[in-house]
């Protein structure tokens, strides 16, 4: 399988769970935990492994700086709705 077609096959759920399940590792998950007050996240194992292969084929410097920003994205509450005062 393409490298590039694995990473845009990762934006629909349907092909992340039939890519999770021709390697065996469905419903696997890792829980990162609590780091500066936020909060613990379960993170797919299939995200780690894709992260793995970007470090060893980007360098650590590269990709470092993304994954602390994906994790404060991913550890942040989604916001609570606004309504309209009209």
């Amino acid at each position: 399988m393409n490298f590039t077609i694995l990473i845009v096959s990762l934006s629909t759920p349907e092909s992340i769970h039939q890519i999770e399940e021709k390697m065996g590792i469905r419903g696997n998950k890792i829980q990162i935990p609590s780091l500066f007050g936020r909060p613990a996240v379960n993170v797919p194992l299939l995200y780690l492994i894709v992260l793995g292969l970007l470090v060893y084929l980007g360098g650590p410097r590269a990709v470092l700086p993304l994954l602390a920003l994906g994790y404060f994205v991913i550890s942040t509450p989604p916001s609570p709705p606004t309504r309209d005062r009209n």
